[in-house]
Order: structure tokens, then C-alpha cells, then sequence
């Protein structure tokens, strides 16, 4: 049996950020980004409430704030998701969600979400599961919010994740994981506000992740399947199938993808993956037929219920041994990494094409939050 690199004295060690006994740690990510400058990042706690930390790197890694937030909900759910966009804050849980405008006043949703996005202009959106995608706005007399739902046999898509795209055409794009109804993109119309749905169905393939890889001016969606596949998305405006890519052996329940600095990471309920210059290779159109990336297998992964990107160049577990993040940097990381690297599947595996729906949205009225 190989030894993991990482338990190994000369291999890169990850570091550790401990909490308190009473506060329990179950989601974390930065405040604004990630991108390389990145200075501030949050982790969130099962009773609502929120550490704020200042990134200020090695050797001290990080400066925390004294006392924790408290999230002024009704609820005193587990935080999932906290973003930040142009000064104003969205906090979600399962419950209710909490927006800010940056200068002390605050407004309680009462729409519970999996998770919530930063968009431009002060915007941010939430995966509300089979409520469907809730659009948050901010304006002088409070928050504006609108939720959109998409249907497929006269049931409600469950969008499960929400990843914001960069503007095309005049549209606004959203990239939404919806388990076994595949992929849904959400365009809106930035000069009319018309919003369509794009179902894109790909049989046999349940959807938990997608994320966005970026190198220079290209971005590039790509989803992840429960068993493990990782699909690149067609533009939804210009039609296409994808590639897709698949292990040759199960290895677990795949749950979480995550892209930075070319890399691509997956966690499974078994082990933790990196795929280094995989996502660059990907959205430059330069992965070749026969082409079999390595695969880099991590530490091990009992009691890790999840990963996040603190930063474009920090990679953090949630563990709730100890009630700790294990965190790393991406570069030295993946450098050390590389003597665990193993085959992946080949990517040009057959891959049917998705069943392609265009709908039209309902109109939707917008919800005013008022904030106090």
C-alpha cells in the first residue's frame, strides 16, 4: 500500500484552523470571490451564526475577528452560503435568507435556498431547490426579489446549485445543477427582462455540481454527475453536446467540484481528487481523443464534509474531527501532489446528447424585502 504524500514528513502538510467546542463549523468561502485578490473569506456554523476572516497569507494565514455573528434569522439554521457583491451581503440557509446593504440595514427573506451567488451590480442568486432560482436586487426602499420557477412534466425542476456566467448577447446567464433533470441555464434579457429556461437533459447522469473555470478572457461551465462524470457544457446559445469524462472505477458518491487556477477538484464520499491543468486544458479546446488526464488522489477524507475555495489559492476541508478546516495552498499543493498521480478515464467516451427544451418564464412580480 503507497503511503499518502501528504502524511509524509517531507510532503506538503495541510494547515489547520480550529474553532471553538460550541461553534460548529459546516460551510466556509470567501466574501469576495475567489480571485487573487481575495482578502477576506467566512465560515459559518450549524446554529447560524459566522466567523469573518482577513487572509493575510503565510506564516499567519489568517486574522479572525473576535466574536462570531450571529444570523438574525428565525430560524437558527446551518449557514450555507454567504457572498458579497458591490458592499451588499446575502447570507442563505435552508429557511430564510439575509441581505444587507452595507451600511447597517438588514432585511430577512423568508425563502430557504441551498446556497447563494454574487452577480454584478449589487445582485446575487439563490438555488431554491423546487421553488426554483430567486433573483435578489437591491434599491433605495429595500430588497427586491423574484423567483423563477421551470417545469418538466408538470413538475418543478429542483435546482439544486446556481453558478452565475459571465453576460453574453445582452443576457444574463446562469449555469443551475438539477439532479436527474441534468443542466438548466436561466437567461434573462438585460434591456427587455424576457427570461427564458434551457433544459439540457442528459440521460442517466444526475447532476449535483457545476462550476466555472476561467483562464484568461475564456470561461467554461462544467457539471459534475453523482457517479462521478464530469461534463463541459455547450454554450446554450450555440448548441453542441459536451465531453464528458468519467473514472474507470467508482470511487465513491461524487458531491463537489471546484475550479482554480486551471485545476479542477472533486470530492466523493470516499477520497478527494485534484486533476492538475485539467479545467485549463478543457476551456482552451485542447483535450485530444485518447487524452487521459492524471489524477492526483489527496489526503484522507474521514470526517471531511466538504471543500471550499477561501481564496483562487486556498483550498480548505470542512472536518468535523476536532471541528477544524484543513486548509492548503493550491500551488505548492499540487506540486507535491504529483507523485500520487494515477489514470483517469478517457474522455472521449461516448457521450449522448442532452435533450434540449427551451421555455418561456412566467412573468414574475417583484417581492419588496424591507430592510431595517
Amino acid at each position: 500500500m503507497n503511503p499518502n504524500p501528504l502524511d509524509h514528513p517531507r510532503r506538503y502538510d495541510w494547515h489547520g484552523l480550529f474553532f471553538p467546542d460550541d461553534f460548529e463549523i459546516c460551510w466556509a468561502g470567501p466574501v469576495d470571490g475567489p480571485t487573487a485578490d481575495s482578502k477576506w473569506c467566512c465560515v459559518g456554523s450549524t446554529d447560524g451564526r459566522s466567523y469573518l476572516m482577513k487572509i493575510v497569507g503565510p506564516p499567519h494565514h489568517f486574522g479572525i475577528l473576535d466574536e462570531p455573528a450571529q444570523f438574525p434569522g428565525k430560524s437558527k439554521e446551518a449557514i450555507n452560503g454567504i457572498a458579497e457583491s458591490e458592499g451588499r451581503l446575502a447570507v442563505s440557509t435552508r429557511s430564510e435568507m439575509l441581505t444587507s446593504d452595507g451600511v447597517g440595514r438588514q432585511g430577512i427573506i423568508p425563502i430557504g435556498a441551498h446556497g447563494v451567488e454574487a452577480m454584478p451590480g449589487g445582485r446575487f442568486v439563490a438555488a431554491c431547490g423546487p421553488l426554483g432560482l430567486t433573483l435578489i436586487a437591491g434599491g433605495r426602499s429595500g430588497v427586491f426579489t423574484e423567483t423563477y420557477k421551470s417545469m418538466a412534466g408538470g413538475q418543478p425542476r429542483y435546482v439544486y446549485r446556481a453558478v452565475p456566467l459571465p453576460q453574453q448577447s445582452g443576457l444574463d446567464v446562469i449555469a443551475c445543477a438539477c439532479r436527474g433533470e441534468g443542466i438548466l441555464f436561466f437567461t434573462r434579457n438585460t434591456a427587455t427582462g424576457k427570461v427564458r429556461f434551457l433544459s439540457m437533459k442528459y440521460p442517466g447522469v444526475d447532476v449535483v455540481d457545476v462550476c466555472v473555470v476561467r483562464h484568461g478572457d475564456q470561461v467554461l461551465p462544467i457539471a459534475l454527475g453523482r457517479d462521478g462524470m464530469l461534463i463541459t457544457l455547450p454554450d446554450p446559445l450555440a448548441g453542441g453536446r459536451g465531453l464528458s469524462m468519467k473514472w474507470d472505477e467508482p470511487r465513491g458518491v461524487a458531491f463537489r467540484l471546484l475550479a482554480s487556477q486551471g485545476h479542477l477538484f472533486v470530492l466523493t464520499s470516499r477520497e478527494f481528487f485534484a486533476f492538475p491543468q485539467l479545467g485549463e486544458l478543457l476551456v482552451k479546446n485542447a483535450v485530444t481523443p485518447g487524452y487521459r488526464p492524471p489524477m492526483i488522489i489527496g489526503p484522507p477524507i474521514e470526517d471531511v464534509v466538504d471543500i471550499c475555495l477561501l481564496s483562487d489559492n486556498i483550498i480548505a476541508m470542512i472536518r468535523t474531527d476536532e471541528n477544524r478546516l484543513a486548509f492548503a495552498y493550491i500551488d505548492q499543493l499540487v506540486s507535491l501532489m504529483e507523485s500520487r498521480v494515477e489514470s483517469y478515464g478517457s474522455p472521449d467516451r461516448p457521450l449522448q446528447a442532452p435533450e434540449r427544451t427551451w421555455e418561456d418564464a412566467a412573468d414574475v412580480s417583484p417581492q419588496l424585502v424591507k430592510m431595517v
